[in-house]
């Protein structure tokens, strides 16, 4: 999705909204290093899979019905869409709750401070965290970038 190269994921990376996704679980299984920043992740994995399980129907029937909105280069239909993201939320369940004990999932809820100094990362990544919620203002959204770019070099 970031059409990341191998330097770009040697780097020391923080991922911003990263949610129910399996980056940081894969990127853990190279043995490379990644915090994934969500609010989400004040759940457990059970809380979780089971609130992925309730709205799984309701977002594929959403695309499905809107298939002429998206681009089908990489993903060539629906299907493949849906198997893609049930692979992705089982290897994140998998690495959920040892990625948390080891702190490689945090919750936090932007535009608060993260507990990191300055620069500490080395590459900082947001898939769509700032798309979603355009109800929160344009302030939040500043403030929000203000401190992933405090965090990023």
């Amino acid at each position: 999705m970031f059409n990341l190269s191998d330097t770009d994921l040697d780097k020391n990376i923080i991922s911003f909204g990263d949610g129910p996704a399996s980056f940081n679980s894969e990127l853990n299984n190279a043995n490379k290093k990644c915090i994934s920043v969500d609010l989400i992740y004040q759940f457990s994995g059970a809380k979780l899979k089971e609130r992925f399980e309730v709205v799984k129907n309701q977002v594929m029937k959403q695309v499905r019905n809107n298939t002429d909105n998206f681009t089908w280069k990489n993903i060539k239909n629906p299907d493949e869409l849906e198997h893609l993201r049930i692979n992705s939320m089982t290897n994140f369940l998998k690495d959920y709750e040892k990625g948390k004990i080891e702190g490689r999932y945090i919750n936090h809820a932007l535009p608060n401070k993260l507990n990191f100094e300055k620069q500490t990362f080395n590459l900082g990544l947001s898939s769509h965290f700032l798309l979603l919620y355009p109800n929160l203002g344009v302030d939040f959204h500043i403030q929000s970038l203000n401190e992933m770019l405090r965090l990023c070099k």
